[in-house]
């Protein structure tokens, strides 16, 4: 039921972005792309759900991107991992500190995800996020559009 709700919640949120990012590129908005690395994993505790799943909350995970978005960010998500099936869904926040293509501030994200899971070394793989700014500061304020993330890279539309 909470991969039913957490897929279905994902599905919306590509359409909305879909949507969202035509409509910002319409407004003048332009083009990022980049890549991303994590450089500190934060912490994560788990608690299981059932027999082969586990509901897991990460904290300050930090985030250095290149590219159009030149920065570091800080990442805290709950995402429900399911072993026997090796997939995770979940959904959370990033606050972006640096710049978007030159114009410096900050932004934050409200983010879903899907992503393969291997449990026996407890990593993702095939990582698909949507994410859409909420709130932005200094020369970021106002900030919106849609951000689309592999498992290294990132492309979307803001202004």
């Amino acid at each position: 039921m909470i991969r039913r709700i957490a897929l279905s919640s994902l599905l919306v949120f590509c359409v909305a972005g879909a949507s969202a990012s035509q409509a910002v590129a319409d407004r003048g908005a332009s083009h990022v792309a980049g890549t991303y690395a994590v450089s500190d994993f934060g912490t994560t505790t788990c608690d299981p759900l059932g027999a082969t799943r586990l509901v897991c909350r990460t904290a300050g995970l930090r985030i250095d991107y290149d590219g159009d978005l030149a920065g570091v960010s800080t990442s805290g998500f709950e995402q429900v991992i399911d072993c026997a099936r090796g997939r995770t869904v979940g959904r959370g926040s990033e606050t972006f500190t640096g710049s978007v293509n030159g114009v410096g501030g900050t932004l934050t994200w409200q983010l879903v995800f899907v992503s393969d899971f291997d449990c026996a070394s407890f990593f993702p793989s095939d990582l698909r996020i949507v994410a859409v700014p909420t709130e932005g500061g200094g020369g970021l304020a106002g900030t919106h559009g849609v951000l689309l993330f592999g498992d290294t890279d990132y492309t979307g539309v803001l202004g």
